[in-house]
């Protein structure tokens, strides 16, 4: 075995990582077979009902000599048939192609694409927490690159030779970013800080009230988004102790408070 090949490893991990970072994003579409055959079957009598109307009105445009009419109506035909095409293309498609997660970071921080000419947004300018967190990681990568600024990343990334290692960090957290794992509520307070509900920004920046406990079913790890104590899946039966006793001492202090004429 000859010694350049863990090199030629790392630098192949890289090439890996920025074309997930830097090439557009294909995805596949989760689609029902009876909603698609539903749509194409609407599609499909939408437009023989358009096709059927313009025929009408070609036949009656011919009894009056109305030339002009007629090749209106035929125009007509042939971009309905057009259009038809590509709805039942895209009512079947498999795949869609999104932009690259690095155009969708800059998306996300500045959906109007104007930066002033400085392509460095400042994060105070977005109220979306998601805006925020992809912010925050586009100034880490600025920052690793060297590029004087958010314009440049992509030309920066090209040429770039760091470690892989950070690379796929920087895949890893956009993704997180992007498409954030779906999270499980858990009703109960925090052991720790006591709280049950939290007021925090959602994705379009608004203020909302949720439950305070978050289980995280990729991680099975729960933590609170009030003071930030986690619960490993190794301490899930405890938590799950204590915020069952919660729930039996709720329940009693109901019964003592309608026996005693208080609710």
């Amino acid at each position: 075995m000859t010694q350049p090949q863990p090199a030629a490893s790392a630098e192949l991990r890289t090439e890996v990582a920025l074309a997930q970072l830097l090439d557009p994003v294909r995805e596949e579409l989760d689609r029902d077979p009876d909603d698609i055959k539903a749509q194409l079957r609407t599609e499909d009598r939408d437009y023989l009902d358009q096709i059927g109307r313009h025929a009408i009105t070609i036949r009656d445009a011919a009894d009056r000599n109305d030339v002009a009419t007629a090749e209106r109506a035929r125009v007509a035909i042939t971009q309905a048939a057009q259009r038809h095409g590509h709805r039942r293309a895209a009512i079947t498609a498999t795949h869609a192609e999104l932009p690259s997660l690095l155009d969708q970071l800059l998306a996300a921080v500045d959906p109007s694409s104007d930066t002033g000419g400085t392509g460095s947004a400042s994060p105070a300018a977005h109220r979306s927490a998601l805006g925020i967190a992809a912010f925050d990681l586009l100034r880490a990568i600025q920052r690793a690159t060297g590029a004087p600024d958010h314009t440049h990343l992509d030309h920066a990334l090209r040429g770039w030779t760091g470690d892989p290692a950070t690379v796929e960090e920087w895949v890893s957290k956009a993704r997180g970013i992007l498409s954030p794992a779906k999270r499980w509520a858990m009703p109960g307070r925090c052991p720790n800080c006591g709280r049950g509900t939290v007021h925090v920004p959602d994705s379009t920046g608004e203020t909302v009230r949720r439950l305070a406990l978050e289980l995280d079913p990729s991680t099975a790890e729960t933590h609170c988004l009030n003071c930030g104590t986690s619960w490993p899946p190794a301490r899930a039966r405890q938590l799950e102790a204590v915020l069952r006793q919660q729930q039996e001492e709720d329940a009693a202090a109901r019964r003592h408070a309608v026996r005693d004429g208080t609710r």
